[in-house]
């Protein structure tokens, strides 16, 4: 009987530890995954749609950044930039005043029968034309300027007034000023008026390519480091050879409330004025000059032995002028 209740209580340890056993496994053992609630299903989509619109306003963003940066692949390279986008007027007065002096070098060679040294100035030495000219030469005034920007050339087209030796008589002439600035070397080349106007408008070529220009003894380019002084000095200049070759372009310079008040806006009495002073304004020396910033212009008030000019600069080589005695 004793035996028999051993075997049942072995049997019943046994057994619980069967239970206990299994309990254990079936706890440890990997749960399938479960399928979303609805709720679960909700917040999974909502969250989906978020992403979904945050990379599409992205990608929106992304798009309209690219095509305001880059130019559009289907136009033809020819067009993509337009001329009036790097060919402008020029401003600056040094870079003007240097390339003047250069070109006023040129035309002194050819004055002095120095051919060899203003063919080392062009960019074609075979282009003889301009040495044909006559040598009868007193000086050139440049009168304009406009500007193309390359990586290595700085390209200048200048319109400009060539005087003879008598001072009876002036010509127009057109010249393409390259400056390497690698090199800083540069040479020139003479224009036609077509050629020059089609240039400053725009539409004579599609893109300037940038070239080298050889050293040679007369090329060097060196910009002018102009004093206050001889700043005014080139534009109080440049209104006289106006009152002496053009008087009714320096009427039309005149500062308008001086026209008023002093010629009574009468042209007429204006060229008397020039007439009748003449040795004054055309010969008497630069003795001080100041400069002051109104408005943004430039206002140079400068001091000869007989006359005081009050220049206003607005662009370069625009300006207005008043004369006070």
């Amino acid at each position: 009987m004793k035996n028999i209740k051993r075997i049942i209580l072995v049997l019943i340890m046994i057994l619980i530890g069967l239970i206990i056993a299994i309990f254990v496994l079936v706890k440890n053992s990997p749960m399938e995954e479960r399928e979303p609630t609805a709720e679960n299903e909700n917040v999974s989509n909502s969250t989906e749609n978020s992403t979904s619109n945050a990379t599409d306003t992205n990608t929106t963003n992304t798009t309209n950044t690219t095509n305001d940066s880059l130019l559009d692949d289907n136009m033809p390279q020819d067009t993509l930039v337009e001329r009036n986008s790097y060919i402008a007027k020029s401003t600056n007065d040094y870079v003007f005043f240097s390339i003047d002096d250069y070109i006023n070098t040129f035309f002194t060679y050819i004055k002095n029968h120095q051919d060899n040294e203003a063919l080392n100035l062009l960019q074609d030495r075979n282009t003889t034309n301009i040495i044909n000219i006559s040598r009868n030469i007193s000086k050139w005034y440049s009168q304009e300027m406009y500007q193309y920007e390359g990586e290595r050339n700085f390209t200048y087209y200048i319109r400009g007034i060539l005087v003879n030796g008598e001072e009876t008589k002036f010509d127009e002439y057109y010249v393409k000023f390259t400056i390497d600035y690698t090199n800083e070397t540069f040479d020139m080349l003479f224009l036609t008026n077509q050629e020059y106007q089609q240039t400053i408008q725009n539409t004579s070529q599609n893109f300037i390519q940038d070239r080298e220009i050889s050293k040679n003894d007369y090329n060097q380019y060196k910009e002018n480091d102009l004093s206050v002084e001889e700043f005014c000095e080139r534009y109080r200049n440049d209104f006289i050879f106006k009152l002496k070759y053009n008087v009714d372009l320096a009427y039309n310079l005149l500062d308008e409330e001086y026209k008023r008040n002093q010629f009574n806006n009468d042209i007429e009495a204006f060229k008397q004025y020039v007439e009748q002073n003449k040795e004054s304004l055309y010969t008497s020396n630069v003795q001080e000059c100041q400069q002051e910033i109104e408005n943004e212009f430039i206002v140079l008030s400068i001091k000869s032995e007989n006359k005081i000019y009050q220049i206003k600069r607005t662009a370069l080589m625009e300006y207005t002028v008043a004369i006070d005695e």
